[in-house]
C-alpha cells in the first residue's frame, strides 16, 4: 500500500470509528441503545488510535491544520450521509463515479 492510500485509510478509519461512537449517542434513551455496544465501540476507537499512533503523529506533523480540516470535513460528510435517505446516497455515489478523474 502506498503512502497516499495508507493516509487515506488511516484518516477514514479513525473518522468512521469516531462517527460510529457518536451516532450511538443518538440511540440513547431508545430501546436500541446498548451500553455494551457503546463500550465496545469506544474500545475499538482506542485500539485503533494506539495501533495507528505512530502514523497519526506523522500525519499531524506534516501539516496539522490541513489534517484537522480533512478530518472535520470527512466527519461532516459522514454525518450528512448517516442522516440521508438511502436513495439519495445512491444518487451521490453515482454522481461521484461519473465525475471522478481517472
Amino acid at each position: 500500500m502506498n503512502d497516499k492510500k495508507l493516509n487515506f485509510t488511516v484518516i477514514n478509519l479513525l473518522t468512521t470509528a469516531q462517527l460510529f461512537h457518536e451516532q450511538l449517542d443518538e440511540l440513547e434513551y431508545t430501546p436500541y441503545f446498548r451500553h455494551s455496544l457503546k463500550k465496545a465501540t469506544k474500545n475499538v476507537e482506542k485500539e485503533l488510535t494506539k495501533t495507528l499512533d505512530h502514523h497519526i503523529a506523522h500525519l499531524w506533523k506534516v501539516n496539522e491544520k490541513t489534517m484537522q480540516e480533512i478530518q472535520l470535513n470527512i466527519e461532516i460528510i459522514l454525518k450528512e450521509l448517516a442522516n440521508m435517505d438511502p436513495i439519495k446516497i445512491n444518487d451521490i455515489s453515482n454522481y461521484i463515479n461519473q465525475n471522478k478523474s481517472i
